[in-house]
């Protein structure tokens, strides 16, 4: 996965998080996870334990929630009474999108998802844009773990006590963090101004796309289509 072209990534997972959506088996989109998984556990194993441990508890509540009160929901609904089944099938794709996220923001980097929403045609501004508040996440998450080290560091524990007082401890965590993201805002725009920055920019040149980044393209978009063919249309 990371030797592949950029746009071959955003093709992929793109049609990764649409096939989650679309598809309505349980076999199917058990299949769906062991993908989405795959691109996780490539970035090592510390962090699909990581995932896992964030994402089980999630994927536990939303079995039990589907399973008992599927009749309440808004989006879809099965019989009377617990439907295990469906439980089952809302937890797996849950488990799924949440995989699929962490592979995309495991794999692809910011500098990666501007260049290949360049070369697939996208207009420069959404590019920008997009690659920008992308960057953001990464540079918030350092800031994050800096704030919580140096306050961990002058005796401050966040992870131990009552569920009212680790709130309240994180507020000395997020006052730093808001602060320190409004000062990038205010770098940033004042490096644009300085380097008179424009979104009139010209496309990069496309490269040359590899055997494996034909195979990985022309297997996302089959799989789709024939799962739109098969699941909305009814065709096949």
């Amino acid at each position: 996965m990371l030797k592949l072209d950029c746009r071959s990534k955003l093709i992929f997972f793109f049609s990764l998080m649409t096939l989650t959506f679309v598809c309505k088996d349980l076999w199917c989109m058990i299949i769906l996870l062991a993908a989405a998984s795959a691109t996780v556990a490539m970035k090592g194993a510390s962090l699909i334990n990581k995932s896992l441990k964030i994402m089980l508890p999630m994927v536990f509540v939303a079995f039990v929630t589907w399973s008992l009160l599927h009749n309440w929901s808004l989006f879809q609904s099965g019989g009377i009474g617990l439907d295990w089944q469906l439980g089952s099938f809302m937890a797996i794709r849950l488990f799924t999108i949440l995989m699929t996220s962490t592979g995309f923001l495991a794999t692809v980097k910011p500098g990666e998802l501007m260049k290949g929403l360049s070369l697939l045609g996208v207009p420069y501004g959404v590019v920008f844009t997009t690659g920008l508040a992308f960057r953001h996440i990464y540079t918030v998450a350092d800031d994050y773990h800096s704030v919580k080290e140096a306050l961990s560091s002058r005796g401050l524990e966040l992870d131990k006590g009552s569920l009212v007082k680790r709130i309240r401890n994180y507020v000395f965590v997020l006052t730093p963090l808001l602060v320190k993201s409004i000062e990038n805002a205010e770098k940033l725009v004042l490096a644009m101004k300085l380097k008179a920055f424009s979104l009139d920019k010209r496309r990069r040149k496309s490269s040359k796309l590899g055997l494996l980044d034909v195979l990985v393209i022309s297997s996302s978009i089959i799989a789709l289509g024939v799962a739109i063919l098969h699941y909305w249309v009814g065709v096949i």
